[in-house]
């Protein structure tokens, strides 16, 4: 029969493996969190490496096709995790009155979000600082221990799969219809979820 000192004893030891447990288990997630995120900064390195040559390209191509000119200027590494926000790296795309945005969005530990925003100007009126129309267009997934791939954000879609070009091509619609119409849904774009007033951005999502 146990004295009641080796069932403190006992006791102790469950306490302690438990404990030295929780910390391997805490080693572990942290452990993946930055192999995650050492994957994450050199994917958005190659990512951004191609889009940047396709929008390039694309540009180009747009100047002698259409005789105009469309303005690009990069803002990447705009903000980083490590000061507690989600890093974003941004590229900016003007044609005339029209401003839209790529941008890629990375919080720490969680999913690479890629999107494009567009900066509404009213014909005869100033641009409204205070409203931008969002749209999902992609995540970056890992594939294998290094690799990538673009995949779109509706679960549902016929195929998830998309080339750096569809994204880029995206950023040039919006560019292009935002021109024309203000009204986004001259895009067949459909609302996420309903809006809350007290928001300062409306996030639209493109069809499948």
């Amino acid at each position: 029969m146990l004295s009641r000192w080796d069932e403190l004893f006992s006791r102790m030891r469950r306490v302690e493996a438990e404990r030295l447990e929780a910390e391997r288990r805490q080693r572990e997630a942290e452990a993946a969190i930055r192999d995650h995120e050492a994957w994450a900064e050199a994917a958005l390195d190659e990512m951004w490496r191609a889009v940047m040559t396709e929008v390039e390209a694309r540009v180009a191509e747009f100047a002698a096709s259409t005789g105009r000119r469309i303005d690009v200027v990069r803002h990447l590494r705009t903000l980083e995790a490590s000061t507690g926000s989600a890093a974003l790296r941004i590229l900016e795309l003007r044609l005339g009155d029209s401003v839209v945005y790529l941008y890629s969005h990375h919080a720490a530990g969680s999913a690479v979000h890629v999107h494009v925003a567009q900066w509404p100007a009213p014909e005869g009126k100033h641009r409204r600082h205070h409203r931008m129309i969002s749209l999902p267009v992609c995540t970056l997934e890992r594939v294998a221990s290094r690799d990538w791939a673009l995949c779109r954000v509706s679960p549902n879609a016929a195929s998830r799969s998309l080339k750096v070009e569809d994204v880029v091509y995206r950023a040039f619609e919006l560019l292009v219809f935002g021109l024309e119409r203000s009204d986004p849904r001259v895009l067949g774009l459909r609302v996420v979820s309903d809006a809350d007033p007290r928001s300062s951005k409306t996030v639209m999502q493109f069809p499948d």
